[in-house]
Parts: structure tokens; C-alpha cells; sequence
């Protein structure tokens, strides 16, 4: 009797005997059991036939289960599904202890070979080294008359290059010094044409700078249009800032106090950029030229009296010192 029919009268009878559980334990092991055999490598590679019926037997098992509610097929085919599996281990491991015992044995055959073919390459090598011997002995008197030589050429390099440095941190000496004059001498002339501006313009030094104010004289009352009479007061300032294109204004215009502070506020921008665009249209970058505008704020006189009142009535053009646009802000 086989295996299969031995099975099938101890199905019956648990079949007759008692109700089927809700798990299959026989299922879940023949899941267990294949799922193990089909990672391992060894499995896979010498026993794929019998794998493959443990593989079909418990693919026909879990059909059974889905499809009916009798656990007697179902776990019959387990059964054969986790006996294909154990049977596909085994041999699995036999075919495996075969393979490591031919290994094992070219492995040895391999080892003598190797054995005498380092015996031959020791001989050689022992002449080998012999003859090396003689000529590094040869090569180390050789190198030594070298580095005598290299030693005596890298002293002279190195006072060479001492020479060279001194010369050179010299003359970058006397090159800073010369840069420093120019820059001196630039700054002093800067500084003599800002003074002769001061003087013709009738400005005056500042923390924030050159203050040059241009009076109200320059535009008409309530008005923002400049008059001929600012146009040399203008050209002067225009050819300054051309000869020194690092220097930039910051133009601030005022008011009296007569007027509604929107109205003065307005008033004393337009004033402002009236100059900016006289600048513009002489060359002057517009980047370089800052403006503002304060109405009625800051007065310089009281604004109880029309002399007073003209003198707020004015146009101020700051000329920082250095690149930057100097100003004050309107509180």
C-alpha cells in the first residue's frame, strides 16, 4: 500500500468523527514548510523537480480550502505537499554534501599544485634576491652621491630664493608706497576742489557731508520750475560729480509754512526732483542721486517773518563724504 492510499482511510474517518476546525493546521505547516525550501538556495538548485510537486500538491490544497468546507482533501494534499517539501530538503542537502565533497577534493588536488609551483618560484626567487641584493648595494653608494649633490643644490635653491623674496617684498614696498601717495594725492585734490566748490557755491562742511542750498531765489513762488538763474550753480555741481564718479548727492527739499502740510510736503519734492533732473540731463547717473522731500519741517529761520520764510523756502544738496548717499529722514 502507498503513502497516498495509506492516507485516505484516516481522512474518512476524521471526516466521519468530528467537525472540521476553522484552521487547518496541516495547511498552514505545508505553507510553512515550502515557504522555507523555496528560500533556500541549495533547495532550489538541486531538488526543483520535487519542489515543484510540493509546490502543486499545496496550490491544490489551498483551492480545496476556498472551494469547499470538507477539511479531508485539503489537508491530504498538505500532507503530500509537506512530505514533496522535506523530501526536496533532504535531497537538497545530500546533493549539497556531495558537491563540497568534490570541491573539496579538486580543493586538495589544487593545493599541491600550488605547493610545488611556490617550491619552484622560492628557488627563483632566492637567485632573484641575490642578484638584487648586489645591486641595491650598487644603487644605495649611487643615490648617496646623488643626495650629496641634491643637498647642495637645493642650499643654493633655497638662498636663491631668499634673494628673490627680498627683492620682491621690497618692491611691493615701494609699490604700496607709491599707491599711497596717489591715494593722497587724489584725496588732496578732491579735497581742494571741494573746497574751491565750497567757496563758489557757497556751502558748508556738515557731519553728513558738503551742504549746498539752493534758495528759493532759483524757483518761482508756489512753483517747482527752475529758474536760468540755477543753471551755473548746477553746471558747477554736475562737472564735480562727473570728474569724481564715486561721489553721489542726496538732494533734500523744504518749504515755509504757509500751506497745508500735504501741499508743502508735495511742493518740496517736486522742488527736489526739478534739481535730480537737471542733474540727469547733465550726465549724472540717476543710481548716484537720492531724494527727499520734508515740506515745512526743519525750518532753518522763523516762518513769523517773509525774510524768514525765504530762507525755509529752499533746496539743500548733500555731498557725503565717500560713496554713500548721506541724508536725514522726515519726522
Amino acid at each position: 500500500m502507498n503513502k497516498r492510499t495509506a492516507i485516505w482511510p484516516v481522512a474518512a474517518l476524521l471526516s466521519a468523527c468530528a467537525v472540521a476546525p476553522e484552521r487547518n493546521t496541516a495547511l498552514e505547516e505545508a505553507r510553512s514548510a515550502y515557504s522555507t525550501a523555496i528560500n533556500n538556495r541549495e533547495v532550489v538548485q538541486y531538488a526543483p523537480v520535487i519542489l515543484n510537486k510540493a509546490r502543486d500538491e499545496l496550490a491544490t490544497a489551498e483551492r480545496l480550502s476556498r472551494e469547499q468546507s470538507d477539511p479531508v482533501p485539503v489537508t491530504h494534499h498538505a500532507y503530500l505537499s509537506k512530505t514533496n517539501t522535506a523530501i526536496a530538503l533532504e535531497t537538497a542537502q545530500l546533493k549539497a554534501a556531495e558537491r563540497a565533497v568534490q570541491n573539496a577534493s579538486a580543493e586538495r588536488e589544487s593545493l599541491v599544485l600550488q605547493a610545488r609551483a611556490r617550491e619552484a618560484q622560492t628557488d627563483a626567487k632566492q637567485a632573484q634576491l641575490a642578484r638584487e641584493v648586489a645591486e641595491a648595494r650598487a644603487r644605495a653608494s649611487e643615490e648617496a652621491r646623488q643626495q650629496s649633490a641634491a643637498q647642495a643644490k637645493a642650499a643654493e635653491a633655497e638662498r636663491s630664493t631668499a634673494i628673490d623674496q627680498a627683492r620682491q617684498a621690497e618692491i611691493a614696498q615701494q609699490q604700496a608706497a607709491v599707491a599711497a601717495a596717489a591715494r593722497e594725492a587724489e584725496v588732496a585734490q578732491q579735497r581742494e576742489k571741494l573746497n574751491a566748490l565750497t567757496a563758489e557755491l557757497n556751502a558748508r562742511e556738515t557731519e553728513r557731508g558738503l551742504v549746498l542750498t539752493l534758495g528759493n531765489v532759483l524757483f518761482d513762488v508756489d512753483g517747482h520750475a527752475l529758474k536760468p538763474g540755477a543753471v551755473p550753480t548746477l553746471d558747477k555741481l554736475a562737472r564735480f560729480l562727473n570728474e569724481y564718479p564715486d561721489r553721489n548727492v542726496l538732494i533734500e527739499g523744504f518749504t515755509d509754512s504757509t500751506g497745508s502740510d500735504a501741499y508743502n510736503k508735495n511742493l518740496s519734492v517736486l522742488r527736489a526732483n526739478a534739481v535730480k533732473q537737471a542733474l540727469l540731463s547733465r550726465g549724472i547717473e540717476e543710481r548716484r542721486i537720492g531724494t527727499e522731500g520734508f515740506g515745512e519741517a526743519r525750518p532753518v529761520a522763523t516762518n513769523e517773518t517773509a525774510a524768514g520764510r525765504q530762507q525755509n523756502r529752499r533746496v539743500e544738496v548733500v555731498i557725503p563724504e565717500g560713496s554713500g548717499v548721506g541724508g536725514r529722514r522726515a519726522k
